[in-house]
């Protein structure tokens, strides 16, 4: 099939020849002004770009800074080409932005020269200093802007260095060819599955020719050519996409039975067209974003494109099924995937049918020396919103192809495993660019696809971080959160070789895997997640509360722990702990180990954990004062609790799965009827340590005598309170107990851990500050105390010292989840 809008190599050569020339006229006579140079711009940025990029500083370092003028000189510097980039960046204002980070220039400032209620004289008042910053989502960085007025600077991303042109008309399909054969040469990563068998012995051909077939359940892909659904019985290279519906209505497509001119159609041995058609791709009426998609696909030189709405019956739910549950393979085995990141099938591909067009010679400057100072074009870092990053379905698209095309507005963007590269590039990042003994990601914009075989880290971070990017993004059927989930949780499945059970990782070697995954965090607030998404009143549960498809907000994982001092002197001293051990219920009672539930696929999925594990109950009524309250997090005062050795004060720190709407700004923050919470120790690595060592009290009772604090060291008791004390003997602040009154404390006793354990008062350096985040060192979970032989609802996780957690009681427990 003909192409006559597609451009010829020629076509693209002259264009890129015409900006550089259009360039190079523009540069005639430039130089930088005094402002520029005591910048020093070129210096400053060439020692950034010679630096491997996990080495350059992510976090905003200043580079440089300086006094630029006012407002009015910056617009007069006619002959300075990074002067003409500032003040064009500053009348754009956020219209060509980048991405996020750049805020916004008021519409009345924009152009100084066309704004009458400015003087002449206020003009040259308003100050400019420029500074160069360093920013992780950018090949360089930003360039700052400050202006009087405002409190917080304008900032907008640069890049610097050799610049490719991106051509005004047409994505140029011959680099990202290159690109494909760079990584099909090159990439023993991006190709491993299709050698005979991985690592776990599966023979990833055979796999891919089980996709394959005239069956009901075999792929059907788009044939470009002749513009048929077809099957093929042996594998063929085929192109998917990926994409938004954004506001179509119709999402079906009908279909014409045996359509004629099929006989005249060439079709390659063992490739079949279906009897039923879709009329719209017969007659070339599909939304634009599927004609561009199959348009680039010839381009490519491909002839097959998978596009999920044409290829599975919508209609039939069987096929509906097989087809999701495959997923994983579908992109896996893909070339290549086409992203469409703008929303809308009726969009079109940026660079296929259109093109947004950023005039050459406003946004990039060439500097004395040749080099070039230009305002990014593509925005798909993390910071961007486009609406293909925001829906749950795109995600495992992403994460489970072998390399992704991006089609943004401006410029086409290429990822794979080991390459990351843009139009605007000549010279891609690399995964040899990477920090190898921290594993760094620096050199990738985006998130990089999964591992397809074999392993790379840890099954636990990459879990972590897969359910942070997957929970905050939307669904439009809430009942989908993990099918949609489902290809993700096969890949990391087959490749780790672990199950899953609800969303959560279930290691045959170890419970830590699952005891870790269920330290999750809700970071959004959002309605009960004791309900059916889909059914309003139901009491019908979709999900354990334990897991985290259970919550319909976003969710995370955080850090778990505050890491021990190194020395041997210190493990000498770090009180042995029990570790907890997870066992599975099923409906008949019935208990199983993880390996034995991994051994065993005619267990189904229990709901029921029983977790044996360290334990604490504590009072709600006990939650003296809340100390911060930033988003899901507080962080509260509790109230004395009663020991063997005494009352203790400490604080707390809560994530709570929901936080109630019509709760006040005192202590309840949790579901209301909620006396008393269960705190459980879950994280085999947290640890508290017997006493001090002796290094270790010397530095810290230094530090005491430079605030003139003392804190309190209460060793264990060997022998109970009696039954009956008064509680200002005691020295005790309870909640509702006041002078003269008595306390039960005929149940308070050392336990075998407190026992060994020497108790130190809590560093408050400033009374009225207790933040608290600096003195916790582990995550707890939290969950309601049920009865015995009842499921407990999780309730969130808890943050505090695992010296308070011990001393105020903790014990062996054995605790079902529910």
């Amino acid at each position: 099939m003909s192409d006559p809008d597609c451009l010829t190599v020629d076509d693209f050569q002259n264009g890129y020849s015409a900006m550089q020339a259009a360039l190079d006229e523009k540069a005639t006579n430039s130089a930088f002004c005094d402002h520029c140079v005591q910048l020093e711009i070129v210096s400053r940025l060439q020692a950034v770009n010679s630096l491997p990029l996990h080495q350059r500083n992510p976090n905003g370092q200043m580079l440089s800074k300086q006094d630029h003028g006012s407002v009015f000189d910056l617009a007069r510097r006619k002959e300075c080409p990074s002067c003409r980039l500032f003040w064009a960046l500053l009348c754009d204002g956020n219209a060509s932005c980048c991405g996020s980070v750049c805020r916004d220039l008021p519409e009345a400032m924009k152009d100084f020269s066309s704004a009458p209620r400015f003087s002449d004289e206020l003009r040259r008042r308003f100050h400019v200093e420029v500074g160069l910053v360093l920013a992780r989502n950018c090949q360089l960085g930003v360039v700052e802007v400050e202006l009087p007025w405002r409190l917080e600077p304008y900032r907008r991303h640069i890049s610097y260095g050799d610049l490719h042109f991106v051509h005004p008309v047409q994505a140029d399909h011959f680099r990202v060819r290159e690109w494909i054969a760079t990584c099909e040469e090159t990439h023993a990563c991006c190709n491993e599955q299709d050698s005979e068998a991985d690592d776990n012995n599966i023979n990833r051909a055979a796999v891919a020719l089980a996709l394959f077939g005239h069956t009901e359940m075999s792929l059907r892909l788009v044939d470009v050519e002749s513009r048929r659904i077809v099957q093929s019985l042996h594998a063929v290279r085929y192109v998917t996409l990926s994409y938004v519906w954004g506001e179509a209505a119709n999402r079906t497509f009908p279909v014409i039975e045996n359509p004629e001119g099929e006989a005249d159609v060439n079709f390659p041995p063992g490739v079949m067209p279906l009897s039923h058609q879709p009329r719209d791709l017969i007659m070339g009426a599909l939304p634009q974003t599927f004609e561009d998609a199959m348009k680039f696909t010839r381009r490519l030189g491909e002839r097959y494109l998978w596009i999920d709405a044409l290829c599975i019956p919508q209609d039939q739910p069987d096929i509906l099924a097989d087809q999701v549950s495959k997923m994983d393979e579908i992109y896996s085995h893909g070339l290549c995937t086409i992203v469409s990141v703008v929303s809308g099938v009726e969009s079109g591909l940026p660079g296929v049918s259109y093109r947004e067009t950023c005039e050459s010679t406003t946004w990039i400057e060439q500097l004395p020396d040749g080099s070039k100072l230009f305002v990014p074009l593509s925005s798909l870092g993390r910071d961007s919103s486009y609406a293909w990053q925001t829906r749950a379905w795109t995600l495992q698209e992403h994460l489970l192809s072998k390399r992704l095309i991006f089609f943004e507005p401006r410029e086409v963007l290429f990822v794979c495993k080991e390459m990351t590269t843009k139009e605007s590039w000549r010279r891609p990042h690399t995964a040899e660019e990477a920090d190898k003994t921290t594993r760094s990601e620096a050199w990738s914009e985006v998130p990089l696809p999964l591992p397809t075989t074999r392993q790379q880290g840890g099954l636990q971070d990459l879990f972590e971080n897969i359910v942070a990017l997957y929970s905050a993004r939307n669904l439009s059927f809430p009942e989908d959160r993990h099918r949609a989930f489902a290809g993700l949780e096969g890949r990391l499945s087959r490749t780790y070789q672990v199950r899953f059970l609800h969303g959560m990782p279930l290691s045959p070697d170890s419970d830590h895997s699952l005891l870790l995954s269920l330290l999750w965090v809700a970071t959004l607030p959002g309605p009960s997640r004791h309900q059916s998404p889909s059914t309003t009143g139901s009491e019908t549960v979709l999900w354990p509360t334990w897991s985290w498809l259970a919550y319909p907000g976003a969710t995370t994982y955080r850090p778990k722990r505050s890491p021990m001092p190194n020395g041997q002197e210190m493990e000498e001293n770090v009180l042995q702990l029990p570790d907890a051990q997870i066992r599975l219920q099923t409906d008949d009672g019935s208990l199983y180990s993880l390996s034995q539930y991994n051994a065993d696929s005619s267990l189904g999925s229990p709901r029921v954990p029983k977790v044996s594990t360290l334990a604490l109950d504590l009072e709600v009524a006990n939650l003296a004062d809340r100390l911060q309250h930033t988003g899901m997090r507080t962080v509260w005062r509790m109230c004395t609790v009663l020991t063997a050795r005494g009352g203790i004060t400490f604080n707390i720190g809560f994530d709570l799965d929901r936080l109630p709407d019509s709760a006040p700004r005192s202590r309840a923050v949790f579901p209301q009827g909620r006396r008393r919470f269960r705190l459980l120790r879950l994280d085999p690595a947290s640890q508290v340590v017997v006493r001090p060592s002796p290094r270790r009290r010397d530095i810290e009772e230094g530090a005491e005598s430079l605030r003139q604090t003392a804190r309190r060291t209460i060793p264990p008791r060997t022998r109970p309170y009696p039954s009956r004390i008064e509680a200002s003997s005691v020295g005790l602040e309870i909640q509702g107990v006041g002078p003269g009154q008595f306390l039960d404390s005929a149940s308070k006793t050392e336990t075998a851990l407190s026992a060994n354990l020497e108790w130190t008062e809590p560093d408050y350096p400033d009374p009225d500050v207790h933040s608290g985040a600096a003195e916790f060192d582990t995550a707890l979970l939290i969950v309601e105390v049920a009865t015995a032989g009842t499921a407990a609802r999780r309730l969130g996780v808890a943050y505090m010292r695992m010296m308070d957690f011990i001393v105020a009681g903790a014990e062996e427990r054995e605790v079902l989840l529910g």
